[in-house]
This record gives C-alpha cells, structure tokens and sequence, in this order.
C-alpha cells in the first residue's frame, strides 16, 4: 500500500516543500496513518529525482497496463439492485400512524 506515500509526497510538492522521510512520516502520522519505514523509504527512493509529472506519466502507464478488470461487476450488483427496487416499489406500502395522545399535553411552559 505504497499510495499513502505516494499522495504524502505530492502533497508535499504541491505545499513548496522537499519530499523527505521526516515530512512524509511527519504528514502520515498527524492524520493518524500508520507509516513502514522500510516502504516509505522504498517509495522515497523511487520517486528521488524526479518531478510530479514525472511520477503521475509513469503511474498512468502502469494503471493502463494493469487495465480496469473490477468494472462488470458494480454494474451487475446496480442492476440487480435496481430489479429489487423495482419489485419493492410494486409492493404496497403499509403505514403505520402513531396517534399523540393528548393526556399529557396539559404541560404549559409559561404558566
């Protein structure tokens, strides 16, 4: 789970600041986000040298390579979701009025 990193470091850029181990873990751990040393540092690595449109290009690359896969199934579960809405909208609804009972309205806030 290397994203926390990833955002850490360009929420860092876009703030005018050097991306740095202590500003990442700084950043992390105020919004209460566990950090792993030894995978920040991986990330920090990683993106040394290199610019915010840099890392967004190589990023896009590889969401493109590793293609959308999960998408058929939200649009399976919404259909069948919208069958069940429509059957219960066919269904009569039954309401249920609760009556107030004026015994204890004799309470006069002013008086």
């Amino acid at each position: 789970m290397a994203d926390k990193y990833v955002c850490a470091i360009l929420m860092l850029t876009l703030a005018g600041k050097a991306p740095s181990a202590k500003g990442v873990k700084d950043l992390l751990t105020a919004g209460g986000i566990s950090v792993d040393e030894k995978e920040m540092k991986f990330v920090l690595s990683a993106a040394e040298g290199k610019s915010v449109e840099e890392l967004i290009k190589e990023g896009t690359g590889k969401l493109e390579v590793s293609g959308g896969g999960g998408g058929a199934a939200p649009a399976a579960a919404a259909a069948g979701g919208a069958a069940e809405a429509g059957a219960a909208a066919a269904a009569p609804k039954k309401e249920e009025v609760e009556e107030e009972e004026e015994e204890g309205m004799d309470f006069d806030l002013f008086g």
